[in-house]
């Protein structure tokens, strides 16, 4: 009886907190069968255990399907070919064998293993805390020995989502598509497990997730005289090749990796260390950034889209990488409707509750919210301007590798530069721009209006 009533006080518990836990499969608690982590255990312990078969047969009891309630958006996601729609009893990982001949690393396996088995000894409470939403910061601190842990079992398929997560917490999406993206994060992946980068000597440094949200009065745009911060146009380049600067991931308000090879997926592929983000971040507010820091680049690649591949080791120096979602437009959304009302007040929040949190730091960014995103190069590149100067960033480089975009960004500088264009100045053209719908694009315009 007393056996009953601590199992009943722990669920209960458990039902209380679960907005503000991820818990772990050492829990033993809902979702998790009470037996499931000591077969994990079992499982991993024997000498007859082969890992390919451990992701299979971890992924049909964990793997997110289309069957799965993810909610409301999730159709939109699987457009964007970030889901795996695979019946759960039909499980594959095509993406496993030829990670493994292209890292060209022995011994992994049994890393992996003893990783994700230290769970209890590394999480002795069997949870993490999530980030608090509508808070002015919240923080989430793991040593680099806990996120190994992590990424061993995110690896092993032993996670299972969440109320907070919408879709996957594994990396299944990596596993179970052949995609050259995919192969690329797998391969990062595991030559981070068999680099000495990965050993225990670093494994009391952190790494620290931080929830940013703007909680107090925003900057009057309307009258805000601060002087335009002089915008650095580095060309070619890409965000990241500076690992000094602030690196702005022009991510998805859901924050996280897919087999496929967006900006924000690149990132998090080649900085496995920051993907256990996945797990204690909710859906990010209008009004909400997420910052990493302390994540180390693992890896280099080559290639966007689905024709990345992964093209040697990183420097393996931690980056400071600022999660900033931008508004996902349809078609239909002209540059003009994009530079005032409703969509620009949003855009300016969102930006500035992120370049906030960096104050006097360098930020490298480029053309944030465009392409999948539909938002327009001209107005988002001033949009940042505005944020970055009225937040206080110490230094915007705008990187890219479009020479002409580079030529063309660089000279409507020198014009605001010259023309002593302040915070309100940028701001009022921008609406100006909305209301008279000009033919020519926003960064030729303001320079003949």
């Amino acid at each position: 009886q007393t056996l009953d009533i601590t199992v009943n006080e722990r669920k209960q518990r458990h039902c209380l907190d679960r907005m503000s836990k991820f818990l772990l499969p050492c829990s033993c608690l809902p979702p998790y069968p009470s037996s499931s982590w000591a077969a994990v255990k079992h499982c991993l312990t024997s000498q007859l255990s082969q890992l390919d078969s451990v992701l299979v047969s971890q992924l049909s009891q964990n793997g997110v399907t289309d069957q799965v309630d993810a909610g409301p958006d999730y159709q939109a996601f699987l457009a964007r070919h970030k889901a795996v729609a695979q019946e759960a009893r039909q499980w594959t990982i095509p993406a496993w064998s030829p990670a493994l001949e292209c890292a060209g690393v022995e011994g992994v396996h049994h890393r992996v293993m003893e990783w994700a088995l230290r769970m209890e000894e590394l999480f002795p409470s069997s949870y993490l805390p999530v980030l608090e939403t509508g808070k002015e910061v919240s923080e989430v601190v793991l040593t680099r020995d806990q996120v190994r842990c992590l990424l061993a079992n995110m690896l092993l398929c032993t996670l299972k989502p969440a109320e907070h997560n919408k879709y996957w917490v594994t990396f299944q999406p990596w596993l179970t598509r052949e995609t050259s993206p995919s192969v690329a994060y797998l391969t990062c992946l595991l030559r981070y497990f068999s680099s000495d980068k990965a050993s225990t000597k670093q494994g009391e440094q952190e790494v620290v997730f931080r929830r940013v949200s703007c909680q107090d009065s925003l900057p009057d745009w309307g009258n805000c005289q601060e002087t335009l911060i002089k915008l650095e146009v580095v060309c070619p380049s890409k965000i990241g090749d500076d690992p000094h600067e602030v690196e702005i991931d022009f991510a998805n308000k859901d924050v996280g990796f897919g087999p496929g090879g967006t900006q924000e997926e690149i990132i998090f592929g080649m900085t496995p260390e920051a993907c256990p983000a996945v797990l204690i971040s909710p859906t990010l507010l209008d009004t909400e950034c997420l910052l990493i820091s302390g994540a180390r680049r693992m890896g280099r690649s080559s290639g966007y889209g689905f024709s990345v591949k992964y093209d040697g080791e990183g420097d393996g120096l931690p980056r400071t990488i600022l999660c900033m979602d931008a508004l996902e437009l349809g078609d239909g959304v002209s540059d003009h409707q994009q530079a005032g009302g409703q969509l620009l007040a949003r855009e300016l929040v969102k930006c500035y509750t992120g370049f906030r949190s960096v104050r006097g730091s360098a930020v490298g960014t480029g053309a944030w919210g465009c392409g999948a995103f539909g938002g327009d190069r001209d107005v988002k590149l001033a949009i940042q301007v505005v944020a970055a100067s009225a937040a206080g960033v110490g230094s915007l480089r705008y990187r890219t590798g479009d020479r002409d975009l580079g030529k063309r960004v660089e000279k409507v500088v020198k014009f605001l530069e010259k023309q002593k264009f302040t915070v309100a100045m940028l701001v009022a053209n921008l609406e100006t721009f909305s209301v008279s719908k000009p033919e020519e694009p926003f960064l030729e315009w303001i320079q003949n209006s």
